[in-house]
């Protein structure tokens, strides 16, 4: 390894980046994702007829949205493009934290460990991953700017770093709890007071100009962006009733986060760290890297405080650990002696962890290659009668769909592809029927619906029995229509 130049190291890097993702791409063949279908979906079908936030409802800001805009108009769209986005999603977050470990100024062998132990974060991930990986790249080009800014003084990365930092949060709104970096940034360390002025100019220009820009681009309202991002995000929480420890109380997390040896890293370097806290404090609060390493620390901590948030546990909800647990290894490594003998166990468990998850998968996708055309992929087998119906129609509403059926039958939605909440009997579903108009497809006359099976029962409560008629059952939806 030290006989490697870097530019060798990295291009070796790059193939493994390569490799993973379109491996990591064809896991979301076999199970198609929920959340990546809509978001998918609702990027291809986005126009005037079918606009954001006032037809297609989401509580995700519109960045992502234009990810998959601009992908899709280079690789087209449905098919086997429809994978894409994954691909780019994940080789994102890979180049942007080697990225992030280039500004900490590693040494070429710690980051070569360090980058591989990224690729780990598919473990046990599913297109449902994909924003996820989206905006945590988006945030690490934000510190990762910070930082060179601190380093150099230069005010232009201070510029991108504010950028990268309105464009996260204009992926998910709760990106915004990373702005204590700024915060911390400007009033925690010495700065005049032109500078903080200046600063907080910059980061309020940013994202003024960036949201008129989006929202112009997508015809969305600033009234419509905080009904849904901020509003139906507060909401949001009361959809599951746990107790408050299921915010600390997630082993299945755990096993994902050591099962792709991610945790096995962190747990070596603070063995190897904690002993030795005291011999390494000069170098740790060094005028040098005083804030730089500050600021890492304080954002592997809010990625890990943002973990605990939810009650529930999705497995793309761990890639906030993993991330957190990424950056302190970054800074644990710094200040160690990392032992060699340790690499190839490690790696061993990396790799098996990442092919655990991804070759048979791969395999299955070039053993079923062409498929998609045919509709006779096995993860169609639920839906492939209702897609084949729905492709006679211009447009389809379907309740309780994740987009794959608009998709593959190339058929535009006519309401929302989500609308999970529509028969909610709570606050969430009473302030989704008030900022949507979904309610008028459910009386209109002669409406023809695709109702998921798994909803009927609550279907047929809030429609009425003789409102409506079953037209034909199919595999995982009835065929309704409205009397």
């Amino acid at each position: 390894m030290k006989h490697l130049s870097y530019i060798k190291i990295k291009i070796f890097l790059f193939s493994l980046f390569f490799i993973f993702c379109f491996m990591f791409m064809t896991t979301s063949l076999q199970i198609l994702s929920s959340d990546y279908g809509v978001y998918y979906a609702n990027a291809m079908f986005l126009d005037k007829n079918y606009s954001l936030y006032s037809d297609a409802f989401d509580h995700k800001g519109p960045v992502f949205y234009i990810f998959i805009k601009l992908i899709g108009l280079l690789f087209g769209w449905g098919g086997y493009s429809t994978f894409i986005p994954l691909f780019f999603s994940f080789f994102i977050f890979l180049l942007s934290f080697l990225f992030f470990l280039e500004t900490l100024r590693l040494n070429k062998y710690k980051i070569f460990i360090l980058s591989v132990a990224s690729i780990a974060c598919i473990f046990d991930q599913s297109g449902n991953g994909s924003m996820s990986f989206f905006v945590n790249s988006l945030i690490l080009l934000y510190l990762s700017y910070l930082i060179k800014f601190i380093d150099s003084k230069k005010f232009y990365y201070f510029i991108i770093s504010a950028i990268f930092l309105t464009l996260a949060i204009l992926t998910r709104i709760d990106a915004i709890i990373f702005s204590i970096l700024i915060i911390f940034h400007l009033f925690l360390f010495p700065k005049t007071f032109q500078e903080r002025f200046l600063s907080l100019v910059v980061i309020f220009f940013a994202f003024t100009i960036i949201f008129n820009i989006v929202s112009t681009y997508f015809d969305f309202s600033i009234d419509k962006y905080i009904k849904t991002n901020f509003i139906f995000n507060f909401l949001y929480p009361s959809k599951v009733d746990a107790h408050y420890l299921s915010h600390f109380h997630k082993p299945e997390s755990l096993k994902i986060l050591f099962a792709s040896g991610i945790g096995v890293l962190l747990f070596i370097l603070l063995n190897e760290f904690l002993p030795k806290m005291k011999k390494f404090s000069k170098r740790i609060y060094g005028k040098s890297r005083e804030e730089k390493f500050f600021l890492s620390l304080i954002t592997s901590v809010i990625f890990f405080v943002v973990f605990l948030i939810p009650k529930t546990e999705q497995s793309h909800y761990v890639l906030n650990l993993s991330v957190s647990s990424l950056i302190l290894s970054a800074i644990l490594i710094n200040f160690i002696d990392f032992k060699k003998v340790l690499v190839i166990p490690l790696f061993a468990i990396f790799f098996y962890s990442i092919l655990t998850h991804t070759l048979l998968p791969t395999i299955k996708f070039f053993k079923t290659f062409g498929c998609i055309e045919s509709l006779s992929c096995p993860s169609f087998s639920s839906i492939k009668d209702t897609m084949q119906d729905v492709s006679n129609y211009q447009n389809a509403i379907i309740i309780y769909g994740n987009g794959w059926i608009n998709i593959f039958s190339d058929t535009a939605p006519a309401l929302s592809i989500s609308n999970w909440p529509i028969f909610e009997e709570n606050q969430i579903g009473n302030y989704f029927r008030t900022i949507t108009d979904s309610n008028k497809f459910l009386v209109k006359k002669d409406q023809i619906l695709w109702v998921d099976k798994a909803i009927y029962k609550k279907f047929e409560k809030y429609v009425g029995k003789s409102n409506y008629k079953i037209i034909s059952a199919q595999k995982s939806y009835f065929k309704i229509e409205i009397n």
